[in-house]
């Protein structure tokens, strides 16, 4: 993250340039250290246990250039694999969560048309790019994602506890769109409140049964799952 005034003066880093000079040395630090697990596949491919992924944290938060780095970086990185084993580089990010996101989003990008074209025009949208959140995607968003074969990652329990809306799961999947199930900031929950596991299962039942929309949200959070 490297655009100034948007994050903490303390969350943010120096420049594009020492943000990837940073990463890249993470990177090939961790991938000195992980060995190959028979635990960790890929299909039939065995898979380093523990693997770096690119973090832009979402468009907003990061300049062009920035995202510009990161997706030369995957390149690189996937050109300079040294073993049959090692796995393309992924790349994570956040997308449309809620409305003023995405509002934001197009008036940092405006030769963009989309939030998702937003990573696509930077080269982030591929095939292993997981898009976290997806509450708010256009149609054409959904046949750009699926079309760079990119997946969604469905947060429930982060949707419901913010109120941001509820990721029409059903649709995407209709679509064939590629889906997982995850939590951001989850772990804290479940340190304290075992019973939020219920609540994030019972979250993915909903979306995907009902496909539902963003209005559905007040009824589930006023709701507590015994």
């Amino acid at each position: 993250m490297d655009r100034k005034g948007e994050c903490s003066e303390y969350y943010i880093e120096e420049n594009a340039v020492k943000s990837l000079e940073d990463t890249s040395s993470l990177i090939s630090y961790i991938c000195s250290l992980t060995s190959v697990s028979s635990h960790a596949n890929t299909g039939t491919m065995p898979e380093p246990l523990v693997q770096p992924i690119l973090t832009p944290r979402f468009a907003i938060s990061c300049t062009s250039e920035c995202l510009h780095a990161v997706c030369e970086l995957a390149d690189r990185w996937d050109r300079q694999s040294r073993h049959s084993h090692e796995p393309r580089m992924r790349i994570q990010t956040h997308i449309s969560e809620n409305q003023a996101e995405v509002e934001h989003t197009l008036d940092l990008y405006p030769d963009a048309d989309s939030y998702a074209q937003v990573y696509d025009l930077h080269g982030l949208l591929r095939s292993t790019t997981i898009l976290a959140h997806a509450v708010y995607l256009s149609d054409n968003e959904i046949r750009l994602i699926k079309e760079r074969k990119a997946g969604i990652s469905h947060c429930p329990t982060s949707n419901f506890n913010l109120r941001s809306g509820v990721a029409p799961i059903g649709r995407y999947l209709d679509e064939g769109l590629k889906v997982c199930l995850t939590g951001a900031h989850c772990q804290l929950y479940l340190m304290f409140d075992p019973g939020w596991t219920r609540y994030r299962c019972i979250g993915w039942v909903f979306c995907v049964n009902l496909g539902c929309d963003s209005r559905c949200i007040n009824s589930i959070q006023s709701h507590r799952l015994e």
